[in-house]
């Protein structure tokens, strides 16, 4: 169980329950701070459990029940709590657990308190009867009918006036005026619903559809004012005490705010469920896009700026939940949105659409004849890159709509990642395996410019884990070992311009991610995040979490900082550096024996905390490694020496690294330097 403050739209307290135990029923006091929650244990008792919402702790567990019980609902309150079973209803004081009332009421299954408390619903399902009655007593106030008619979810106004009721035989929902017992208001929904609830004036309904947004009618007018929302597939839904906005819920589990007038998804809505996959930093690093399940959010990583909601939104036409990540796509410069919808599905008219990131205004489309997926932008943000129906992949200039690629060859399945490296020359797919038959060519990397195949791999069972390195010239990704005595999966890196394997590494099937230099590979394993110095395929250095790491991490431009997912933080930022989360030793000339000895020798941990040091350090650092280097060492201290002096990048870092370029030019020393210089003045 999960609260929100809905002052900042953040997570106040998550409530979890035991095994095997499901929750029946929910309310919250006034002053918003204790939790009452009706919980069924495996063996069908009930208990009502109350929770410390401020300390997010559960303070009290009573029996409420011992026999299986058929529905059970709260007062809004929470200050009483009526069970159905066997024939009889009964009403409990939450406070002191004495039984207000009990009644014979057959088939009672459905129940439903008016917002003060003061009347209770009871509907028998598949009757056409609903009795009312005074919620303290027990005592029949009358019984709203029609024959020959079943109901269901019977829901009261807000001031208790009225009662709607939905007939899923003739998907109609009925509206009666409790006092006069007569119905004021009949609305043909035409689609099923799986709930109801009234607007604040109680002159409107909002039907919940599992396969379409919210939708609200007028009581009086039929479907006359009824307005579609944006969210998809709401399952059910609550108006707030004041009545200015309605939460609702999902079948996937998301929850979404939205304005109680329009119906427009709220700015604060926490509509996330799943665990949020950190996508690209700022160059600067003082920003950090997430993709969330429904939108993508830029966040501070410092300061206290405010995040940045780039939700894309869906068409009115969409009848399908899709994953942010799955439908829409925000440009490097986070100044477009990209979303892909349905313009007439009948027709099979279909559409690429751009918004503008700020004021969501629509500012371009590409029309299609075929449903397009994953969409990605190229990094100078000018093409669009898409998989549609037909399985192949195209690129279409952003300005003009014009398609200026499309792959040769059809994917051989569903493609659950496509990704473009940061060069721009290639985009890379990659499909869900679930089998042997699934898994043959699954990852695969494309020529950007003429659509043509570089190489292909096998991926691993379950979601494809893929990667370019920050220039574009690596590519990694976790495939299927298929060799006997090895586990079965493995993670490799080619080369983008030859496709020739360059590094492969047994066991590893986490997602992987290269530091912006490329020296280093970032891969989430269970419950931490290991880094493997790619030069010689041995791990470096390991960061531990208390929890699960989700496959999804992503690297600040300097290389100091490492993002990751998890499912309660939901994104941590990792000190790689090591200087933001320790202090670093005072630098001793003495030690520049042991350190050097540390940089060279193959104790590649004892290598890295060497490295950490030298960035600690940067003045010493460059005049140690001034007498130390030359151009005989072998690679990996080329490329030790170069990556210290590629993270100090200051003036004198660089000057040094112009001295070691100019060296021999087959020498380790003068290739990484080389390549480190090429690095720091793209980005100066």
């Amino acid at each position: 169980m999960r609260i929100w403050d809905l002052a900042n739209g953040k997570p106040r307290a998550h409530l979890t329950l035991a095994k095997n135990e499901s929750l029946c029923a929910l309310a919250m006091t006034e002053d918003g701070g204790k939790l009452h929650a009706v919980v069924q244990a495996e063996n069908q008792t009930l208990h009502l459990r109350e929770y410390d919402i401020f300390r997010s702790l559960e303070t009290r567990r009573r029996l409420l029940s011992a026999l299986p019980t058929e529905s059970v609902v709260f007062q809004p309150d929470g200050k009483r709590v009526a069970l159905a079973r066997r024939g009889q209803v009964q009403v409990i004081d939450t406070r002191s657990m004495k039984e207000l009332w009990r009644a014979d009421r057959v088939g009672a299954t459905e129940m439903e308190f008016s917002a003060n408390g003061e009347k209770l619903a009871m509907l028998a399902v598949a009757s056409g009867k609903i009795q009312i009655c005074n919620a303290g007593s027990g005592r029949i106030e009358c019984e709203l009918a029609e024959r020959g008619t079943a109901f269901s979810r019977p829901r009261f106004s807000h001031d208790g006036r009225r009662l709607a009721a939905w007939s899923s035989e003739q998907q109609r929902i009925r509206v009666w005026d409790i006092a006069r017992q007569e119905i004021v208001g009949t609305i043909a929904a035409n689609t099923p619903l799986c709930d109801l609830a009234f607007s604040p004036n109680g002159e409107s309904v909002v039907g919940f559809s599992l396969s379409a947004p919210p939708t609200m009618w007028m009581v009086q007018a039929n479907d006359a004012g009824k307005i579609g929302c944006e969210p998809m597939g709401g399952f059910s839904g609550w108006f707030s005490p004041d009545g200015k906005t309605l939460a609702t819920t999902t079948q996937s589990g998301t929850l979404t705010l939205l304005d109680a007038k329009t119906l427009a998804a709220v700015t604060i809505s926490p509509r996330e469920i799943l665990s949020p996959t950190p996508s690209t930093f700022t160059t600067n690093g003082r920003r950090l896009l997430v993709e969330y399940f429904q939108s993508w959010i830029d966040h501070p990583t410092e300061g206290d700026d405010p995040s940045r909601d780039y939700s894309p939104g869906t068409g009115q036409l969409e009848t399908t939940l899709a994953s942010a990540g799955d439908r829409s796509a925000v440009s490097a410069d986070r100044t477009r949105i990209a979303r892909c919808t349905a313009e007439e599905r009948v027709s099979g008219k279909f559409s690429i659409e751009f918004l503008d990131a700020q004021s969501r205004e629509p500012c371009g489309r590409i029309e299609l004849k075929q449903r397009a997926r994953r969409p990605a932008f190229s990094p100078d943000g000018k093409v669009i890159y898409a998989a549609t129906t037909d399985k192949i992949v195209h690129g279409w200039d952003v300005a003009t709509g014009q398609e200026v690629m499309r792959t040769v060859e059809p994917q051989t399945g569903y493609v659950s990642r496509l990704i473009v490296s940061a060069s721009g020359k290639h985009i890379a797919t990659a499909q869900s395996v679930s089998g042997p038959g699934t898994r043959r060519e699954s990852i695969r990397v494309f020529d950007s410019r003429t659509g043509e195949q570089v190489f292909a791999a096998n991926g691993s069972n379950g979601e494809p884990r893929v990667a370019f390195s920050p220039d574009g010239q690596l590519f990694g990704a976790v495939v299927s070992s298929e060799r006997a005595g090895v586990p079965p999966s493995e993670l490799r890196v080619w080369d983008t311009a030859t496709g020739r394997e360059r590094v492969s590494l047994s066991g590893y099937s986490g997602q992987p991610s290269f530091s912006p230099d490329g020296r280093t590979l970032a891969v989430n394993q269970d419950d931490g995040v290991v880094l493997i110095e790619l030069t010689t395929a041995k791990a470096r250095h390991a960061f531990q979490h208390h929890g699960k790491v989700e496959p999804a991490i992503s690297w600040r431009a300097d290389g100091r900082v490492l993002a990751t997912s998890s499912p309660e933080a939901p994104v941590y930022l990792w000190d790689v550096a090591g200087d933001r989360t320790g202090v670093m030793p005072v630098w001793e000339s003495q030690q520049n024996d042991r350190r050097w000895l540390s940089l060279v020798e193959s104790d590649f941990a004892s290598a890295f905390g060497a490295l950490r040091q030298l960035w600690a350090s940067p003045k010493e650092a460059v005049e140690f490694l001034r007498e130390r280097m030359n151009e005989t060492v072998e690679a990996r201290v080329a490329s030790r020496g170069c990556e210290a002096l590629e993270m100090i990048r200051n003036e004198d870092a660089m000057n040094l690294l112009a001295v070691w370029s100019a060296g021999e030019a087959s020498r380790p020393l003068t290739i990484e330097a080389k390549a480190s210089l090429k690095r720091l003045r793209t980005i100066h």
